[in-house]
């Protein structure tokens, strides 16, 4: 066994050579040797890294271990795939985590956070992101939805 495990890192050290960075990280990944791809990539792109925590993410989610791939799609900058994981298997911690992660231009990711919060009953998560996309429409109906009558007539008296 050993012989074709170096038999495979001649092989990917030959593309890489040859600048073929993404057939020897692909040559890995297929066998699912994802330490081995780290150890080869370790001097290449910003994108190629991220390229392989994807791969090895898309791998821990199949192989039943979600809140690995998560992880690893937050670390590969993969947002929604994350917030997809966290909601599927109901993550309030994580989705915390990805308060702090999103930019603001991630308007749908961050409405897709909140109304989660809201179905979780996280109002003051859901609030504070609300607030900050000026979704003034939902948060109202937040509250209303919640009966907090006493945030609803703030709002009203604005």
């Amino acid at each position: 066994m050993s012989l074709y495990v170096a038999a495979f890192q001649t092989v990917a050290e030959l593309y890489k050579k040859h600048g073929y960075e993404h057939e020897a990280m692909q040559l890995f990944t297929d066998l699912r040797m994802f330490d081995d791809a780290q150890a080869l990539m370790h001097s290449t792109t910003g994108e190629t890294q991220k390229s392989l925590i994807r791969k090895r993410a898309n791998w821990a989610r199949d192989s039943n271990e979600p809140r690995l791939a998560a992880e690893m799609f937050i670390a590969s900058g993969d947002y929604e795939k994350a917030v997809n994981l966290l909601i599927e298997y109901d993550w309030i911690d994580v989705a915390i985590i990805m308060m702090g992660k999103l930019d603001r231009n991630d308007k749908d990711l961050f409405l897709k956070l909140g109304d989660y919060l809201t179905s979780k009953k996280e109002y003051g998560m859901a609030t504070s992101i609300y607030t900050q996309l000026n979704e003034m429409k939902r948060l109202v109906h937040m509250h209303i939805n919640a009966n907090n009558w006493n945030d609803v007539n703030i709002f009203h008296h604005s």
